[in-house]
C-alpha cells in the first residue's frame, strides 16, 4: 500500500494484522505489529492488541497472549470488556480456571469495563460443566 501511494493509519494496518492472524499467518502479523510500534502514526492500539490476542488464544498459544498483555500493561493500553470477555471464554473453555477467575478479578476491580451476561456466562457455564457447583454460585 504505501509502496503505490495509499496512506496508512492504525485501522488499515488492524484490518491487515486481522487477517493475518484469522489466516494463521502469526508471523506475518506480529512483524505488521512491530512495524506498527515503530511507526509514529500508526501505534497499535487495544483493539489491535484484542484481535491478535483472539487469534492466539483460538490455538492455544498462551505464552503469546502473556506477552501481548504484558507489552500493552507496558504501552499504558488497558484491556477492554472484549479483552478481558475474550480471555475469560477461552480460559473457562480450556479449564484454566484460576486464569479466567484472575481475569474476571481484575476486570471487576479495574472497574473500567461493563461485565454483562456474556462474563458471567462464560465464567459460570465451565463451573457447572465441571461439577463445581458452589465455585458456580459464589459468582
Amino acid at each position: 500500500m504505501i509502496g503505490e501511494g495509499c496512506g496508512v493509519n492504525r485501522e488499515s494496518y488492524t484490518a491487515l494484522l486481522s487477517a493475518y492472524s484469522r489466516n494463521g499467518l502469526f508471523d506475518k502479523a506480529f512483524s505488521l505489529l512491530e512495524e506498527m510500534k515503530n511507526s509514529p502514526d500508526c501505534k497499535p492500539d487495544v483493539h489491535t492488541y484484542s484481535i491478535l490476542i483472539k487469534s492466539c488464544v483460538q490455538v492455544s498459544a498462551f505464552d503469546k497472549v502473556d506477552s501481548l498483555l504484558s507489552v500493552m500493561a507496558s504501552q499504558g493500553i488497558k484491556p477492554n470488556t472484549v479483552t478481558y470477555n475474550t480471555l475469560i471464554d477461552t480460559y473457562g473453555k480450556t479449564r484454566k480456571f484460576a486464569e479466567m477467575e484472575a481475569t474476571l478479578g481484575e476486570m471487576l476491580r479495574e472497574g473500567q469495563c461493563e461485565h454483562g451476561v456474556w462474563t458471567m456466562n462464560s465464567t459460570l457455564r465451565p463451573f457447572g460443566g465441571s461439577s463445581q457447583i458452589e465455585t458456580m454460585e459464589k459468582y
